[in-house]
């Protein structure tokens, strides 16, 4: 992912994008008016929420929850 240091916040989310992918993850894109790229990546009991706003010039939000199975 170094190699997106110096790229538009676009290229960075596309290449975000194909890293997940590569990663193998189960990924599901969001519609939404606000984010370029909205998803949410699950992996067992993981869940996490990843996005890029439109109105932000450089912003990558990560938001997720760990579901504890017994």
């Amino acid at each position: 992912m170094k190699e997106v240091a110096h790229k538009n916040k676009k290229e960075v989310a596309n290449a975000f994008k194909d890293w997940l992918e590569e990663k193998g993850l189960a990924i599901e894109y969001l519609d939404d008016e606000d984010t370029g790229v909205n998803c949410i990546v699950v992996k067992d009991s993981i869940m996490l929420n990843v996005s890029f706003l439109k109105a932000s010039k450089d912003s990558l939000i990560v938001s997720g929850k760990v579901g504890i199975q017994p």
